[in-house]
């Protein structure tokens, strides 16, 4: 699951943090600073910031008169909802393909998690019914004004899905 704010498409499987950084970068540099500033004034007067499911992280330093400790709280502060709601997202999409794929037809299993992908093992004859199995509950995880879009690869082993 990614985001890009040109097509809405990413990087196989992804719901990358760097991802959703780089979009942030093509927001004009006045819409991006008053999304920072809103970000670090939250966390300012609350103490904490949340991610998209509502997850809060603390930032008891981020008032800290010494300036390199509250930079570095600054810092996580604007990460958080960004890195944090990535986290949130594929974390949903595992619970539900987990649940999902145990009450199906299907064999395949969800082996692991690397970064902003899921590895899968299908058996090649499920393959073609499989993948939209999997796309529709990772791009509708969590519920969002914009469009997720995954990219699927598939091969013998996870070099070759690449």
């Amino acid at each position: 699951m990614a985001w890009d704010p040109h097509d809405s498409r990413g990087k196989q499987g992804s719901a990358c943090p760097k991802h959703a950084t780089s979009w942030i970068a093509t927001l004009r540099p006045s819409r991006r600073s008053r999304w920072i500033e809103r970000t670090l004034s939250a966390a300012r007067k609350d103490g904490y910031v949340e991610t998209i499911l509502g997850r809060r992280r603390r930032f008891p330093e981020i008032n800290s008169e010494d300036p390199r400790v509250r930079v570095f709280a600054e810092n996580a502060a604007v990460n958080t909802p960004v890195q944090g709601s990535a986290a949130d997202i594929i974390k949903r999409a595992m619970i539900h393909l987990e649940r999902d794929l145990a009450t199906s037809s299907l064999a395949a299993q969800l082996l692991l998690q690397v970064h902003d992908e899921l590895v899968f093992e299908v058996p090649v004859a499920q393959l073609e019914e499989t993948i939209p199995f999997v796309l529709q509950r990772m791009e509708h995880a969590v519920p969002l004004k914009v469009p997720l879009k995954v990219d699927v690869g598939h091969g013998a082993n996870w070099l070759e899905a690449h």
